[in-house]
């Protein structure tokens, strides 16, 4: 009987504690370098410059920094709330328009928002929810 070896596999993007720990691909493979961070824009940067590849990770990865972008928001009216997730969840998209996997994701957290009925603390938990669906599909 032939035995299994068993690899363990770094995953390229986790959400850990609020924050978004991805590898940085473009120092691969000389060296295994980590970006961990809870600003949305870093994550965008990363996106941007080709830090994350691959399309269903760029997809996570702009799931991920849609959380971000709402954990920064301050406002407590929901829709005062939406509005302003609406502007940074486009500039999410913005930071790789080609990217299908990108657009696609962002459009999902930003349904996720504009439907959603119940108070801001909850959407924030339903956002991180889709994230992390989104990650796992």
């Amino acid at each position: 009987m032939p035995s299994k070896t068993l690899v363990d596999i770094t995953p390229t993007i986790v959400w850990q504690n609020g924050r978004v720990k991805l590898i940085d691909q473009t120092k691969l493979p000389l060296e295994e370098e980590y970006i961990n961070t809870d600003d949305y824009r870093i994550v965008c940067d990363a996106i941007y410059r080709l830090a994350i590849r691959g399309a269903p990770a760029i997809g996570v990865a702009g799931a991920y920094a849609c959380v971000l972008a709402a954990n920064e928001i301050q406002a407590t009216e929901l829709n005062d709330f939406i509005k302003q997730y609406l502007l940074k969840a486009d500039k999410i998209g913005s930071t790789r328009p080609t990217a299908v996997n990108l657009m696609w994701a962002v459009k999902q957290m930003k349904e996720k928002a504009t439907s959603f009925s119940g108070n801001v603390a909850d959407l924030k938990i339903a956002l991180l929810d889709l994230a992390n669906e989104i990650r796992d599909d």
